[in-house]
């Protein structure tokens, strides 16, 4: 299987809400997110080692995400970049991410080491206050 191919599967492991699925395809000692912290936005807070993942997925339920749809993939070596289009709802407000970008990177036996958002953070620290 391809790298490319376990994003997806993680992809329809997450609209279907099985994150155990997707917590079995990281690396014990994975970095999620730890490039750079958003401040104020919890669903985008560090996270070092598959036992705290977890906590990514308990603060993105904060919001309703209405549209989850990854449509572009590129991969290279041990690295997978996505694309993904993001409707979501949170406080009431309707938010829209047209091209947010996942990042990946793979151990030698297919496991995830490393996450990595794209994102618009301005955009994510006014969901997180509301505006």
């Amino acid at each position: 299987m391809s790298n490319v191919d376990t994003v997806k599967k993680m992809y329809a492991a997450f609209t279907r809400g099985d994150i155990t699925a997707i917590i079995e395809k990281l690396d014990e000692n994975v970095e999620w997110d730890t490039e750079v912290g958003v401040t104020g936005v919890p669903w985008l807070e560090p996270q070092r080692g598959r036992g705290n993942v977890p906590k990514f997925f308990n603060n993105l339920a904060m919001m309703e995400i209405t549209k989850f749809e990854p449509h572009t993939f590129f991969e290279q070596g041990n690295k997978v970049f996505t694309l993904v289009r993001i409707e979501a709802t949170m406080n009431g407000k309707r938010y829209t991410i047209p091209n947010e970008g996942h990042y990946f990177t793979f151990t030698p036996n297919g496991q995830v080491a490393n996450f990595q958002h794209v994102t618009d953070t301005a955009t994510a620290q006014r969901m997180a206050r509301g505006e």
